[in-house]
């Protein structure tokens, strides 16, 4: 069964702008002229006139509202839309006017109305368009009735004015409407402007409760994991004391041997497990010292070098001079230490990881850590530096929270690209108020 493809949120509004407008000349042609006739009426009571224009303005109006339906529910081109009614409206609201006494009528208020709703239904260019057409209609109007080309109609009471009435009327109608028309548009700027802030105030809002019930269960969650570390570390300690002691009888016999490396192999990796929790719930302030960032990467990519066999990870230096960091050394080689880890674990036999250090236009440091491994998948990319989320069967998915941690106690950020091949690519980012390049740097 096919699905009906959402309506894009401009053309929703447009939609209902126009549904408004439709309504709104509907109810609005319907009191006016049918009030108008009653007066009429009354007027010509016991006479042969009768208002047949105004009959003709009132049919005109409803199958051009007929029409605009049509159009409305066929959806396409509703801009096109929004402006033919309003100059369609403009030409009928001008034959009342005539019919009425011409640019002494009362009814000119609607074309100063007019503008106002083409500037709310479909744009500050549509009300300016709206006043010069309006004008326009107005001064054929007036001159055609003066030259006598436009004759009073033969069923209507009209009082016309002199020449001077008429012009006066005449500038006081053109003059009002381009000034309703820059008014309504500041009015409608202002709307806008107040209506921006309350969107941006609301998103702010929406932000911050989400991070304050995000700080609210990572503070619940760390106080929880800082008491069972706590809990943990002390009988771990003793287990791994005593297991020291028993080992080496324990060694005498290969079976008992294997046995023994296994347990030491686990309690390592639950010391290294309580560390991690620990360091993530109560972080060390950052010491931060003057430090040769290339001599800082060589010395963590000769470490994880070391322990592989089968993976190939390569320095490369986009910058001919060094470049000195303000960093605490030891949390920094720790962020890079678990980038090339994971790194590593995520390549296949003969994989490659390349560490790059590059410049971003004298603003910035960066470290980039790119492999060719199995990369994230789509759905994890936005958790990825969540604490306790992790793909791997072992360990507790602190590693990149606490390498975002640093990074972001040191001013800086680390970032997972988008990349189209394979692997993955991590973005170590450094402020230039945290480095200094020297002089003799090649863009």
């Amino acid at each position: 069964m096919s699905s009906v493809p959402p309506v894009p949120a401009q053309t929703s509004n447009m939609i209902a702008r126009i549904t408004w407008v439709m309504v709104l000349r509907v109810l609005i042609v319907s009191a006016l002229l049918g009030s108008t006739i009653i007066l009429h009426l009354d007027a010509t009571a016991g006479t042969d006139m009768s208002p047949r224009f105004l009959f003709a303005i009132i049919a005109t109006t409803y199958a051009m509202t007929v029409v605009y339906a049509l159009w409305h529910r066929w959806g396409k081109w509703l801009t096109l839309l929004g402006y033919l009614q309003l100059n369609v409206d403009a030409v009928l609201f001008i034959l009342l006017v005539y019919a009425t006494g011409g640019v002494s009528s009362g009814f000119t208020f609607l074309l100063h109305l007019w503008v106002i709703v083409a500037a709310i239904s479909v744009g500050k260019r549509a009300s300016y368009l709206q006043a010069a057409v309006s004008s326009f209609l107005l001064i054929v109007v007036a001159v055609f009735m003066s030259a006598g080309l436009l004759p009073v109609l033969s069923d209507q009471l009209v009082f016309m004015p002199g020449s001077s009435g008429t012009i006066y009327f005449l500038l006081v109608n053109v003059v009002s409407l381009f000034l309703v028309a820059v008014l309504v548009n500041i009015l409608v700027d202002r709307i806008e402007l107040a209506g921006e802030g309350l969107r941006r105030e609301r998103e702010e809002k929406k932000v911050l409760r989400v991070e304050l019930e995000d700080a609210r269960r990572m503070a619940a969650l760390g106080r929880l994991a800082a008491t069972l570390a706590h809990e943990i570390r002390n009988p771990l300690s003793a287990i791994s004391g005593s297991f020291q002691m028993l080992r080496e009888p324990l060694s005498k016999d290969a079976d008992n041997a294997a046995l023994a490396g296994i347990i030491e192999k686990e309690l390592n990796r639950m010391g290294r497990l309580v560390n991690d929790i620990l360091d993530y719930t109560r972080p060390a302030k950052p010491f931060k010292d003057r430090v040769d960032l290339h001599r800082l990467c060589d010395d963590v990519v000769r470490l994880v070098r070391s322990g592989l066999s089968d993976v190939d990870i390569v320095l490369r230096n986009d910058n001919a001079s060094p470049v000195h960091v303000d960093v605490d050394a030891n949390q920094l080689r720790q962020v890079l230490w678990n980038l090339l880890v994971n790194a590593s674990q995520a390549v296949k036999v003969d994989g490659c990881i390349e560490v790059r250090i590059e410049l971003a236009d004298r603003k910035a440091v960066r470290v980039r850590v790119a492999d060719n491994g199995t990369g994230v998948l789509p759905d994890n990319r936005e958790r990825i530096f969540e604490p306790f989320f992790s793909t791997k069967d072992q360990g507790m998915g602190l590693g990149l929270a606490l390498c975002r941690r640093v990074m972001e106690s040191h001013g800086g950020s680390i970032d997972l690209l988008e990349s189209n091949d394979p692997g993955a690519v991590f973005v170590l980012t450094l402020p230039l108020g945290s480095c200094e390049i020297e002089v003799g740097h090649v863009e």
